[in-house]
């Protein structure tokens, strides 16, 4: 009773194997949280694999500009609107993000390391 179950909608085309965003992300929780035994220590490993990915298809240089011009944009679109206000300075730089992502990671394997301790005792 856990998993949904769905039929195809002859309606709309829909065959029964498609789930909606809602449906397959729950689903996804579900079969991660344990449920199913292995399964969740399957899936441990793919959040490196996710940042690493994630990281060169969006450096992070690239991603904080990307950032910056659309603040930007957006203060543009606020003055053109009659705001008189100064711009204010874009508060993320480089430097501030990557002292974050390495804190994130520190704290990671930090967390990693307490896991398998105590994984270790059982």
């Amino acid at each position: 009773g856990l998993l949904p179950s769905k039929k195809a909608d002859k309606e709309k085309g829909s065959p029964a194997y498609i789930w909606d965003t809602r449906q397959s992300s729950g689903i996804g929780m579900v079969l991660s949280s344990g449920v199913v035994p292995g399964l969740a220590e399957l899936g441990m490993g793919y959040g490196i694999l996710k940042r690493e990915r994630m990281l060169q298809a969006h450096p992070l240089e690239q991603f904080i500009d990307e950032a910056a011009e659309e603040w930007y944009k957006y203060c543009d679109l606020l003055r053109d609107a009659g705001d008189s206000r100064p711009i204010p300075k874009y508060p993320y730089t480089h430097d501030f993000v990557r002292e974050l992502c390495g804190r994130n990671d520190r704290e990671g394997a930090e967390d990693m390391q307490r896991l398998q301790a105590e994984r270790s005792k059982v």
